[in-house]
């Protein structure tokens, strides 16, 4: 009986080489990951999910990361890595990614601080040495003439949260607009508040002494102290009469922390609330 080798490895190397083309096609198609950590921290949220199916166009990531950083900042580099390419592999496409050290690039630095990642000091061991050291740690996010920026990445914590509000800000087309009611526009808290919600929708300030846009999506009322005059009044019960949204962010009391008196508003903004079932009593509770 003879035997002949080459016809014996040759149909095995072909159904193998076959196979092996088929995988290859259905991988291309099917993507699938494991995070296999106990608070899922490689897995994007279902939120973020939906946000990156809005993307309908090329949505460019900059990444600008100094190498061989000490203790967590190391760790915060391979975790936006791994989380980078989750984000591009669910994108099917819409999404590329690209990291660039800066650090010894004249141009590349250039081309970070033009993009609104500005170089951090870093205290680092270089042979056996603490010393100062300039080093880049934000991202850039791109999409059509749009750019939104993370200046600098000091921690993991809410770094999803910070990538998905910039993407949503870039890609939503129906925006929805917020309406901010302060006389008092020095108050650093509703400021902060202000800068808050500007991340995710379009903010614009309001006087009363004219109507209210009927695109104000919701209207939000904060320090006001004392009864509107009669225009701005009547603009204010329209827009509610009208199907408005409105966010009411009023104390009916002035308190005195240092001689425990307080101080009742005569406000008839509250008079506004009353056919909605709301009712401020004028009491306290003390902590």
């Amino acid at each position: 009986m003879n035997f002949d080798f080459k016809k014996s490895i040759i149909l095995p190397a072909a159904i193998l080489l076959f196979s092996l083309l088929l995988l290859n096609l259905i991988a291309r198609n099917w993507y699938k990951r494991f995070d296999l950590t106990d608070t899922k921290m490689y897995s994007l949220s279902s939120s973020t999910k939906q946000v990156i199916k809005k993307i309908d166009d090329l949505l460019n990531i900059k990444v600008y990361f100094s190498e061989n950083l000490p203790g967590e900042y190391g760790n915060n580099r391979r975790y936006l890595q791994d989380i980078m390419e989750e984000y591009a592999a669910i994108s099917k496409g819409n999404i590329r990614f690209e990291f660039f050290v800066p650090d010894s690039d004249d141009e590349l630095e250039k081309e970070a601080q033009k993009s609104g990642v500005q170089p951090v000091q870093l205290q680092v061991i270089e042979k056996d040495e603490a010393v100062v050291k300039k080093v880049f740690m934000g991202v850039a996010i791109y999409f059509e003439d749009k750019r939104e920026v993370i200046p600098v990445v000091l921690s993991t914590t809410g770094l999803e949260y910070e990538i998905t509000t910039r993407i949503k800000k870039l890609v939503e087309k129906d925006k929805k607009f917020v309406g901010m009611v302060d006389p008092d526009n020095n108050d650093v808290q509703t400021n902060t508040f202000s800068q808050i919600l500007r991340q995710r929708y379009e903010v614009r300030p309001i006087d009363l002494s004219n109507e209210i846009p009927n695109n104000i999506n919701v209207l939000i009322l904060t320090g006001v102290k004392d009864s509107l005059i009669v225009n701005k009044y009547d603009h204010l019960k329209n827009f509610m009469y009208n199907g408005g949204n409105m966010f009411v962010a009023l104390n009916p009391l002035s308190v005195d922390l240092q001689t425990q008196k307080a101080e009742a508003f005569q406000s008839d903004v509250f008079d506004l609330l009353k056919p909605y079932g709301f009712t401020l009593t004028e009491n306290l509770v003390l902590d």
